[in-house]
C-alpha cells in the first residue's frame, strides 16, 4: 500500500467486535509564516512528497495477532521542499530520500534504496527516518548544486528481548559509516 490510508481495527460506539476500518493520513502541503506587526513579507514553504506512504505490519506487543495490520506510518521515500514563492523572494529547492525501515517488513524480503548514483542500500528498520541523500539545487529547477549521500553503520544488538509471536526487540547503536558529497563547479 503506497496510498495515503492504512487498514486499522478499532470498535466504534454501541459495537462489541474491533472491526477492520481504513483511515487516512493527511500530510503537510504548504507553510506560510507572516509576520503582522513588523511588516516582514510572509514566508512560504512548499512539500511534495513523491514515491508514495509506506506502511510497515504492526509489532505492537499490546494488540493481539488477529488484529495486527500494515498501519505503521514510515513517511514517504522523497521529498521536495521549496523555501520561497518565487515573486516575493527566491525559490529553492531541496530533495530528501529517507530510509524507512521496509526491509524484512513481516518477512524475509530485502529491501533496498538506490541512491543518485547508483549505490545500493538496505532499508532497514534501525535506519527509519534518516536520510539517505539530500540535494539542493540552484533555483527551483533541475541543476544540482550540490548533494550529500550517507551510509550507517548498525552495531549488533547490544541488547534483545524476547517477544511471543514477534521478532526480539532489539537495541542497536547507529552512526554514518561514509558520506560521499558532490559540488557542482561553475566557471
Amino acid at each position: 500500500n503506497t496510498k495515503p490510508c492504512y487498514p486499522v481495527f478499532w470498535t466504534p460506539e454501541g459495537v462489541s467486535q474491533p472491526k477492520r476500518d481504513w483511515f487516512h493520513k493527511y500530510a503537510v502541503t504548504k507553510v506560510t509564516a507572516t509576520e503582522p506587526t513588523g511588516g516582514a513579507p510572509a514566508t512560504t514553504v512548499t512539500y511534495d512528497y513523491l514515491d508514495g506512504a509506506a506502511w510497515r505490519f504492526d509489532e505492537n506487543e499490546v494488540v493481539k495477532p488477529k488484529y495486527r495490520t500494515y498501519a505503521q506510518f514510515r513517511g514517504y521515500g522523497r521529498v521536495r521542499t521549496r523555501n520561497g514563492d518565487g515573486a516575493n523572494d527566491p525559490q529553492t529547492l531541496k530533495e530528501t530520500t529517507y530510509y524507512r525501515g521496509m526491509s524484512k517488513n513481516n518477512n524475509t524480503t530485502v529491501v533496498n534504496l538506490t541512491d543518485s548514483q547508483g549505490g545500493l542500500h538496505e532499508d532497514r528498520d534501525q535506519l527509519a527516518g534518516n536520510q539517505l541523500e539530500s540535494t539542493n539545487y540552484l533555483g527551483s529547477d533541475n541543476a544540482v548544486d550540490n548533494a550529500t549521500i550517507t551510509s550507517y553503520w548498525i552495531s549488533d544488538a547490544t541488547a534483545t528481548r524476547a517477544r511471543t509471536g514477534l521478532s526480539a526487540l532489539t537495541a542497536n547503536f547507529v552512526a554514518p559509516a561514509m558520506t560521499l558529497t558532490r559540488q557542482a563547479v561553475t566557471a
